[in-house]
């Protein structure tokens, strides 16, 4: 199984706390995959309570600069 929470940073505040202990809780089960999208500034937040490196996409307009 594969779980995705897609918008963590749009959490209200006074969840985020919960939804860590959520998160922390169901990566003790089976579930073979966790994703979690958020934007940068909370990056290193849920890398240090989850104990998990992170994945950083680049945006396609930095790449479509680039190559131009």
């Amino acid at each position: 199984m594969v779980i995705m929470l897609d918008g963590f940073d749009e959490i209200i505040p006074n969840y985020k706390e919960t939804v860590i202990d959520l998160l922390q809780a169901v990566r003790q089960t089976a579930v073979e995959q966790l994703w979690v999208t958020t934007r940068p500034h909370l990056r290193e937040e849920l890398e240090d309570r989850l104990q998990q490196l992170c994945y950083t996409l680049q945006s396609f307009l930095q790449k479509i600069r680039l190559n131009s």
